[in-house]
């Protein structure tokens, strides 16, 4: 079973279309609701029942979310190191990347990066110079993959063709 880990809510960036940006934009005044936008900012697990909880799954697929989970390096090294899931994934927008060490990096099967389109659409609603620091970790990454991983299927996906041709070269 795929287990999504949510160690935070917060992000590095401030996208254009993100929720936590457009809540401000709702033209609807949703009268008589009672709707708190205030969510906790980071998630505690106790890794010992974390552990305990996937060992009881042969399948167990852990998925680090958010937010931007890798604003948790060390919640995620400390489950990594403790927690023996089949797969260890990641989605994230690719900003910090090169602040986890290869070790750790080597270790997820699959790596999701977010992508809005080519250099200057992803600049537009992400941030100046956003896209070329997206591109130099996937390719740090890249070269960092030992060749014991490069026998198994670690994959890195991004949800936009542009990148997978700039990431090829």
């Amino acid at each position: 079973m795929f287990f999504h880990l949510i160690l935070t809510n917060e992000c590095s960036l401030k996208c254009k279309y993100c929720f936590g940006e457009v809540v401000e934009d709702f033209e609807e005044n949703f009268e008589g609701l009672d709707i708190d936008y205030q969510l906790p900012k980071t998630t505690s697990y106790d890794y010992k029942l974390l552990k305990k909880f996937c060992d009881k799954d042969k399948e167990c697929v852990l998925t680090f979310y958010g937010g931007e989970p890798l604003l948790c390096i060390d919640s995620i090294k400390k489950i990594m190191d403790l927690v023996i899931p089949k797969f260890f994934m990641v989605q994230t927008n690719g900003v910090f990347l090169d602040r986890l060490d290869s070790a750790y990096v080597n270790r997820f099967h699959t790596i999701l990066v977010s992508i809005d389109g080519n250099e200057f659409l992803t600049n537009h609603y992400r941030g100046k110079n956003i896209y070329r620091k997206i591109i130099d970790n996937l390719k740090l990454i890249k070269r960092n993959i030992t060749e014991k991983e490069r026998e198994k299927p670690t994959i890195i996906y991004t949800n936009n063709l542009f990148l997978s041709r700039e990431f090829i070269k």
